[in-house]
C-alpha cells in the first residue's frame, strides 16, 4: 500500500497537498477514479476515491476512515544538532520509521552547527511516516539553549539524560512513563553546567552504552530501546 499525506479532511472528502498530488498523478499515474490511501498524520487512515484532480489539489470521496489511538507510552527525544545536516537527517528519517511521537532540537554550548532547517526535517519526517505506515506524524521543535528548552517542559514527563559514568544505571532498565523524554548531547558532550541544570531538573542519567557512540547512533539506539 501505498500512503499519501492530507492536508485536511471532511467526513466526506480529504485534500491532498500540492506536492502529494503532483506524486500521486505524475509519478503514480493515478486517475479519477482510482481508490488511493492517505493519514492526516494524527491518527486516521483514509481510503478514497479521486473525483477530482487538478495540478494543485487532488480531491477523495472518502468510503472509509480508521482512527488508530496514539500508543499508551510518548517517546520525545531530545538532541543537540551535529555538524553533518545529512546525520541528522537520517536521524529523523529512522526514529520516525521505528516509532516517535516528537523531536527536538537544542543548541547547546558545545554545538558547532548554529542553524537548522526545520521545514527540511519536517518533509523527511513525513516521508518516513508514509514509508512506515505510521498513522502519526511527529512534531519536530527548534530551541537556541538548554535554559529555553527546559523552560517549556511541562513536568509531567519522565525524563532521562544519556550521560555515561560508570555508576549510571543503564537505560534500558529504566521504567518509561506515559510521556517519556530522552536528551542526548551533542558531538562534545554536554558540559558540567548544562548536565547540572538538567538533573535540578529532574532528569536522571543513565547509559546507553559502554561503547562511545556518535550523536545519531545514541539517537537510534535509545528509540530503539524504548520502543522495545
Amino acid at each position: 500500500m501505498v500512503l499519501f499525506y492530507c492536508k485536511h479532511w471532511t467526513t466526506e472528502n480529504a485534500f491532498l497537498t500540492e506536492e502529494e498530488s503532483h506524486h500521486c498523478t505524475r509519478v503514480l499515474r493515478k486517475r479519477v477514479g482510482d481508490i488511493v490511501h492517505c493519514t492526516d498524520g494524527k491518527g486516521t487512515l483514509i481510503k478514497g476515491e479521486i473525483t477530482v484532480l487538478d495540478k494543485k489539489e487532488l480531491q477523495l470521496s472518502i468510503i472509509q476512515s480508521e482512527f488508530e489511538e496514539i500508543t499508551k507510552h510518548k517517546l520525545h527525544l531530545v538532541t543537540a544538532p551535529t555538524k553533518n545536516i545529512s546525520r541528522m537527517e537520517w536521524l529523523v528519517e529512522k526514529c520516525t520509521e521505528i516509532g516517535i511521537h516528537e523531536f527536538s532540537f537544542v543548541f547547546t554550548k558545545n554545538t558547532e552547527r548554529k542553524k537548522l532547517r526545520v521545514d527540511r526535517l519536517e518533509k523527511i519526517a513525513m516521508s518516513a511516516t508514509k514509508q512506515s505506515l505510521r498513522r502519526y506524524l511527529p512534531s519536530i521543535h527548534l530551541h537556541a539553549t538548554v535554559p529555553t528548552f527546559l523552560s517549556t517542559l511541562s513536568g509531567k514527563e519522565e525524563k532521562f539524560i544519556c550521560h555515561f559514568d560508570p555508576q549510571n544505571p543503564d537505560l534500558v532498565q529504566q521504567e518509561w512513563g506515559s510521556e517519556s523524554l530522552i536528551f542526548i548531547g551533542p558531538e562534545g558532550d554536554f558540559t558540567k553546567e548544562e548536565l547540572t541544570m538538567c538533573l535540578d531538573h529532574g532528569f536522571k542519567a543513565c547509559n546507553l552504552s559502554k561503547k562511545r557512540l556518535r550523536t545519531e547512533t545514541a539517537a537510534i539506539v535509545a528509540t530503539t530501546i524504548f520502543n522495545s
